[in-house]
């Protein structure tokens, strides 16, 4: 007789004698009806318990009804395949959930069962590296596991391993392993068998009926054991069937082909993506391995630009579960254990649910552990070292496309940031003039002029998608308050007040520190810029990439670049501003790091074969060294003389391409390349060079 047999005439599940005896030593219900012999009132309080036949644990009840699923052996066998001398069973299960229900199971039903009917079997050891030990700590639990599976196997007594996967076995020990089973997944046969278990009811008309009912078992395998437990609580099969059915509901995957679309401002890294989606549809489909598609995608730019939606909207284009997370997520779990545990929850949530796209947000939090110091580089390399295994884990399970998320990509960790981990990298930017246009006209509709539109995206300009999206429902209240339908009069409105404006002399200054970035930098051959923008917020100017490997020249011309929207604000209107200082990411900023690393790191100074880092956290304690500050500043006034002679020649360009920029507040490559072509000077270019000791040569005019 096989362990479980299914019949055909219900679609429930034969129990078996040893699930039947297994059933009884799980069940804790002492059975008063039996031993009860007054008369009760129907009517008397709790008088249900005089029928209440069981009480069993259901979510050991449902382990141990999947593990007799996953059962291939014959009834016979079964024992002494658990039981026979030296063997080690290990049970699969790759939802981390189960593991602990079916340890229970088998501990307190199944083995006892089996060794009540033969009292010569002897104890069997049940291992999990989910709860050996009494230490919360990942990688203290996991030398626990290892040595309780070391002692386990120093004899002839059997081992059972419940545990994820079989790699989960430590290494040296793996080849001991006798049999793996790997546990079953929740369908409907199981959960009509469950409920008739708990709720000791014989299959009838009703059950065969509702079946049919029941979600189908891709949605079932989802189904968490909370909330398989919570619905089969329910003693009336109907509302079970429709508990279970709003719980794998929240399991549907949303798809549409087109959702791409919906993500404004792409560029070039929409074909990417495309084919990546179209890559994972393939391999759905059967039609591609896994081992051909990229292997996870990396969103890096400023706060507010779209990654969460973009990721979302990935997902949605494959037709794929979307699991979001972020650094955040887990460590507000608790200590570093807890944090571990909770990051092993979520690549196990995107496992059990391929396709899947797992979003990890503020990946960047991460710490590179070649600059962690201090009292937390313990938590930071452990916290990595736990992210880098579970992404490798996630790279043999098939299914799972891994999407990090960051503001600063230069902060991450080399290993993590490799080939093989995330193959895809894909930059996203504030929107342009257009692609805000877009995005208002998609929020707003038809009801607002296309004037309006673009009036407000101009306004804009700086901001993000989300900023967008903002104003038109600010817009909305303010037609709402008037008591009319969206116009024109209340997109503008809500521009102003989401975007609060600034005097045309604030919107001039800006634009001549812009228009210096633009022409130093395409004098010094950093090309002509992508784009160029002011707004209320500010403004900014995007180049092309740099040289991966960059000479001195060529460090020196973005040098002088970062410098020239001060000088050009000074030459232009006699005074400079704060504009090229404040936060990390200011002109300042960066020009003094990338002094810094030139007379330090780059090999550059006066010093070139000395190799010393600079980091956010040493700069301050480098600048406290009075020699290197001086070699340092020596870099940066002569970048600062450098930008000052280029945008005296040049003053006409500054001053067309900074009245173009306050009159259109945006110019992109096009437009910009008109502009500096149109004026380029044709006589010689001053040229310095630098030597690290303080002495600058030139040629050229000055």
């Amino acid at each position: 007789m096989t362990c479980v047999v299914k019949d055909s005439s219900t679609n429930t599940l034969e129990l078996d004698s040893w699930l039947g005896e297994a059933l009884r030593e799980l069940d804790t219900r002492d059975v008063l009806s039996s031993e009860w012999t007054e008369e009760v009132e129907e009517n008397e309080p709790g008088v249900k318990w005089l029928t209440q036949r069981s009480l069993l644990n259901i979510h050991s009840t449902a382990a141990l009804i999947l593990f007799f699923v996953s059962q291939k052996a014959e009834t016979t066998t079964l024992v002494g395949s658990l039981f026979d001398p030296f063997s080690v069973t290990v049970i699969e299960t790759p939802d981390p959930d189960w593991i602990e229900h079916v340890a229970d199971a088998l501990e307190s039903g199944l083995l006892p069962a089996m060794r009540r009917a033969y009292r010569y079997l002897p104890a069997v050891s049940v291992l999990t590296d989910r709860f050996s030990g009494v230490s919360r700590n990942p990688i203290s639990r996991h030398k626990e596991f290892q040595n309780s599976f070391k002692e386990g196997i120093s004899n002839a007594q059997p081992v059972i391993c419940v545990v994820r996967d079989v790699e989960s076995i430590p290494a040296p020990f793996r080849s001991s392993v006798s049999q793996v089973v790997r546990l079953a997944k929740v369908s409907r046969q199981v959960v009509l068998t469950l409920h008739q278990v708990v709720h000791r009811k014989e299959p009838d008309r009703t059950i065969r009926v509702a079946d049919h009912k029941l979600p189908v078992d891709d949605a079932l395998q989802l189904l968490t054991p909370d909330q398989l437990a919570v619905s089969v609580r329910h003693t009336d099969f109907q509302e079970m069937v429709a508990k279970i059915s709003s719980f794998a509901a929240g399991n549907e995957i949303s798809t549409s082909h087109q959702a791409l679309d919906e993500v404004k401002g792409l560029g070039a890294s929409r074909a990417q993506l495309e084919q990546l989606a179209a890559d994972m549809q393939a391999w759905d489909h059967g039609e591609l391995g896994w081992d051909d598609i990229p292997r996870g995608v990396l969103l890096y730019g400023p706060p507010g630009t779209g990654k969460t939606f973009l990721a979302g909207k990935l997902a949605e284009h494959i037709g794929a579960h979307f699991i979001a997370t972020s650094y955040s997520d887990w460590q507000r779990h608790g200590h570093l254990g807890d944090f571990l545990a909770a990051m092993r929850r979520s690549f196990g949530d995107a496992s059990k649910r391929t396709p899947s796209v797992l979003f990890i947000d503020e990946i960047d939090s991460f710490e590179d552990r070649a600059t962690a110091t201090g009292e937390n580089a313990n938590y930071t390399r452990a916290a990595l070292n736990g992210l880098l295994e579970a992404m490798d884990g996630a790279t043999k399970n098939q299914g799972v496309l891994v999407i990090g998320a960051c503001n600063h990509p230069e902060k991450l960790d080399r290993a993590l940031v490799r080939s093989g981990r995330f193959d895809l990298k894909v930059a996203l930017k504030l929107p342009g003039k257009a692609t805000l246009a877009a995005i208002l006209s998609e929020h707003a509709g038809s009801v607002v002029s296309q004037t309006a539109i673009v009036g407000a995206a101009s306004h804009l300009l700086g901001c993000s998608g989300a900023d967008a999206a903002a104003l038109v429902r600010h817009a909305g209240s303010l037609a709402r308050r008037n008591g009319r339908d969206l116009s024109d009069e209340d997109l503008l409105e809500a521009a102003t007040a989401v975007c609060p404006q600034s005097s045309q002399k604030d919107i001039a200054r800006i634009a001549y520190h812009e228009a210096g970035h633009s022409v130093v930098g395409f004098k010094l051959g950093l090309g002509v810029p992508l784009r160029a923008e002011v707004g209320h917020h500010g403004g900014a100017v995007t180049f092309r990439e740099s040289h991966p490997n960059p000479t001195l020249p060529q460090m020196e011309a973005q040098l002088a670049t970062l410098l020239a929207g001060r000088e050009a604000e000074d030459l232009m209107l006699s005074s400079v501003s704060t504009g090229a200082g404040g936060g990390r990411e200011s002109d300042l900023s960066k020009a003094t790091f990338l002094a810094a690393r030139l007379e330090t790191q780059h090999g550059f100074g006066l010093e070139p074969l000395i190799w010393r880092p600079v980091t956010e956290e040493n700069l301050n304690a480098l600048l406290q060294d009075t020699n290197i500050a001086k070699r340092i500043m020596a870099h940066l006034e002569a970048a600062q003389r450098q930008a000052r002679n280029i945008l005296v020649s040049q003053r006409n360009t500054v001053e067309f391409l900074a009245r173009r920029l306050m009159s259109e507040r945006e110019l992109v490559e096009q437009d910009l390349a008109t502009v500096l072509q149109r004026f380029q000077s044709s006589g010689d270019m001053p040229h310095r060079v630098f030597r690290g000791d303080g002495v600058e040569s030139a040629s050229g005019s000055r």
